[in-house]
């Protein structure tokens, strides 16, 4: 029974959902739309088309929707931030956690960020 207990106690705080809107622990890293992060892929789109120069992150579109609003806390002296999921790559389909990839504008900031663990609210259109 006080297994039982745990795992439920486990379950509700790895995930929230409140109409609409989930919480969830995510690993979030950072790119630019340059061809050193971005590979043969530099092309200025994101996998949904948009310009690949405005805020933006990359998913598993499985797991999160395109389109859906991902809020971000305040992390390495970045303030809190939301941004819209327009883009994929193979890092976020081959993670077993939730990956976000957020888009920068530069190269440096996207170093700058680095590598999180951090909790995250997902809401979907």
């Amino acid at each position: 029974m006080r297994s039982v207990l745990v795992a439920i106690v486990f379950v509700v705080l790895a995930t929230e959902s409140f109409a609409g809107e989930r919480r969830v622990r995510a690993v979030v890293t950072a790119y630019c739309p340059c061809r050193k992060c971005c590979g043969k892929y530099a092309d200025g789109k994101t996998a949904t088309g948009r310009s690949a120069y405005l805020p933006g992150c990359a998913v598993d579109p499985k797991r999160v929707r395109y389109g859906s609003t991902i809020r971000i806390p305040p992390v390495n002296g970045f303030p809190a931030f939301s941004v819209v999921a327009d883009d994929t790559g193979s890092a976020m389909r081959r993670s077993k956690r939730i990956h976000i990839d957020l888009r920068f504008k530069t190269h440096a900031e996207a170093l700058r960020f680095g590598r999180n663990n951090v909790w995250v609210r997902i809401s979907t259109r």
